[in-house]
């Protein structure tokens, strides 16, 4: 495995995406402005095959409102081309069956999850992950910034003294090691939007509002996650086999 440069422990964002990536929500990410252009392009493209490859190796079954394997994927395919977003507190969601796995995620296969398993309900969209030479994970992408908080602290959207943007272009690079749940880090770079230069500090004492975004699974252990010699993101995790999505009755 490589070994990491001198890192801090911080709720960075980068973490919240790897996670994400693992179960429902995994990834990192990127951009200059304010959702006036996209995020930056890392270059990682991915394929039907890569996102039918990662969820062969996660092993999780999906049901949403009844639906399943290939109808699921169709309707997912729809939901996603409309730019539909649902709200987590609309649905009770179950998951059974938990089993440890350990696997190995190629930037495309993560970056495919991120951006296919449940595209209504993510916080992010157009995720890129990729991982550079000596173990540096690099991650972009748009943070659904409304939704994130509609989702998880909505007590803060009046607080806020300003407008909040509807979506945030996020850029992160680094080191990463996972164990047990706990999250090491060496932030290389972060930006969110046109601010650069945002410190380990800052994300040190606004982590815990991280936490909702890669424990929404419960039972859900990360043993580890590293990236290997070969530019792969090694996985050991017990992850829920199956995972049922039904929407509330009014």
């Amino acid at each position: 495995m490589v070994p990491l440069p001198k890192k801090r422990r911080t709720g960075c964002l980068i973490v919240i995406i790897i996670l994400l990536i693992l179960l429902l929500a995994i990834a990192g990410l990127a951009a200059m402005v304010f959702g006036l252009f996209g995020p930056k392009n890392l270059g990682v493209e991915y394929t039907e095959a890569d996102y039918q490859s990662a969820m062969e190796k996660i092993g999780t079954e999906i049901i949403f409102d009844g639906q399943e394997g290939d109808n699921l994927r169709e309707l997912t395919l729809e939901l996603k081309e409309d730019g539909t977003q649902y709200p987590v507190a609309e649905f009770d969601w179950q998951h059974d069956n938990f089993q440890r796995r350990s696997f190995e995620l190629t930037p495309e296969e993560a970056t495919a999850l991120c951006n296919e398993i449940a595209p209504a309900f993510y916080w992010f969209e157009r995720t890129q992950v990729d991982i550079l030479p000596g173990g540096i994970v690099e991650a972009s992408g748009t943070l659904r910034l409304r939704k994130a908080l509609q989702d998880h602290y909505p007590e803060l959207i009046d607080e806020v003294p300003f407008p909040i943007f509807r979506k945030v272009n996020l850029y992160a690079r680094g080191g990463i090691e996972i164990r047990e749940n706990s999250l090491d880090l060496a932030p290389d770079t972060f930006r969110t939007g046109p601010i650069e230069g945002i410190s380990t500090d800052m994300l040190d004492e606004n982590a815990h509002y991280f936490e909702p975004l890669y424990t929404s699974i419960p039972g859900l252990v990360i043993h580890s996650l590293e990236v290997t010699d070969e530019g792969t993101f090694a996985v050991d995790a017990t992850i829920p086999q199956r995972t049922t999505v039904t929407r509330r009755q009014p």
